[in-house]
């Protein structure tokens, strides 16, 4: 990693607004990740004043609240009551059929919207754990290869030369398991970083 100039402050690991600083690049430009998981390069002028405030995401965000009949958000919230309220839905006996629900406040669009926040590019709606309903601790955005890996019927990790399923570990370690989860699938970290930072709840 590139080492900022005596002009600029070291600002790696600061969080402004939805951004938190990764990396210095240069000529005062830093490497930022957003807080919905994408990835955008920012100059530290725009992070100090607060003209940057995300990747873009906010506005998007806002735009989708006014208009989101055409959005990918509201094709996955479309989709996902679909598949657990319409027994006509093809799909409906490997969601509905089987008990999963869809918690009552994301009957609403806008809730389910500001809960999920906007879909990163290539992204879809994926449950942690497939037993459960779609809830805001159950759900994450999540690419094609993230949901094909939590397809598997347990996620198991090896955590001090013994083998855990995730579920298991994070109760046992007073750990959110959808934080970890997505610091494992999504972040990628490794599996001493993911169980070493503490979360908040259970």
């Amino acid at each position: 990693m590139k080492s900022p100039s005596n002009a600029w402050k070291n600002i790696v690991g600061v969080t402004f607004n939805y951004l938190t600083v990764l990396e210095y690049k240069s000529n005062g430009i830093w490497l930022a990740q957003c807080k919905c998981g994408n990835k955008t390069l920012v100059k530290t002028s725009k992070l100090n004043n607060g003209h940057t405030k995300s990747c873009g995401c906010i506005k998007r965000f806002n735009a989708l609240k006014h208009n989101g009949s055409e959005t990918s958000e509201y094709h996955s919230w479309s989709s996902m009551k679909g598949r657990c309220n319409n027994p006509n839905n093809p799909a409906f006996v490997n969601y509905g059929g089987r008990g999963i629900t869809v918690c009552k406040e994301w009957n609403s669009f806008e809730t389910f919207l500001a809960d999920m926040g906007p879909c990163p590019i290539g992204y879809s709606i994926e449950r942690i754990n497939n037993n459960l309903g779609y809830n805001p601790q159950n759900c994450i955005w999540a690419t094609p290869k993230t949901q094909n890996l939590n397809k598997r019927s347990n996620f198991i990790i090896e955590y001090k030369n013994k083998n855990y399923p995730l579920v298991t570990l994070c109760k046992k370690l007073n750990l959110n398991y959808k934080t970890v989860f997505a610091r494992l699938r999504v972040l990628n970290w490794s599996v001493d970083k993911a169980l070493t930072v503490k979360t908040n709840n259970k």
